[in-house]
C-alpha cells in the first residue's frame, strides 16, 4: 500500500483533484483519508503499529473502490487502471491470446477438429 500512497503524498492537490473527477467531493477531504490510509496504513502494517486498524481501513477502501467500480463507473472489475508491470527477467508476453499460447510453453494447445492445425 505504500507504494501505491508514495505518488499521493508526493502530489496532494493532484491527488485531491483526482478524487474530485471521479466523482468523491470534496476530492481535498477523501483523496487525504485515502492518502493516509495507503501510505500510513502501509507503514503501520509493514512496521507492526496498529496492524489491524492499518488493515481494516485498507480494507474499507478497497470494498469502497470495488463498489464504487462496479456501481458508479459502470465498468468492469477487471478494468485495471495500472497495467501490471512484468518481473525483471520474466517473459513479456504479447496481447493476443492465440500468440500468447505459442509463445507460453505451459499453456495446453488445442487441435481443431477441422483443420487438424493449432489453434
Amino acid at each position: 500500500m505504500v507504494y501505491y500512497g508514495r505518488p499521493r503524498v508526493k502530489d496532494p492537490r493532484n491527488n485531491a483533484e483526482d478524487f474530485g473527477k471521479g466523482g468523491f467531493t470534496p476530492g481535498w477531504f477523501w483523496g487525504t483519508i485515502v492518502l493516509l490510509v495507503e501510505f500510513v496504513g502501509g507503514i503501520s502494517v509493514v512496521v507492526g503499529f496498529y496492524t489491524w486498524v492499518a488493515a481494516a481501513l485498507i480494507g474499507i477502501e478497497m470494498l469502497t473502490g470495488t463498489v464504487w467500480k462496479i456501481a458508479k463507473a459502470h465498468t468492469p472489475f477487471t478494468d485495471w487502471s495500472t497495467p501490471p508491470r512484468p518481473r525483471r527477467g520474466a517473459p513479456v508476453l504479447p496481447e493476443r491470446p492465440e500468440i500468447a499460447r505459442v509463445a507460453h510453453p505451459h499453456v495446453p494447445h488445442r487441435r481443431s477438429s477441422t483443420s487438424g492445425h493449432r489453434v
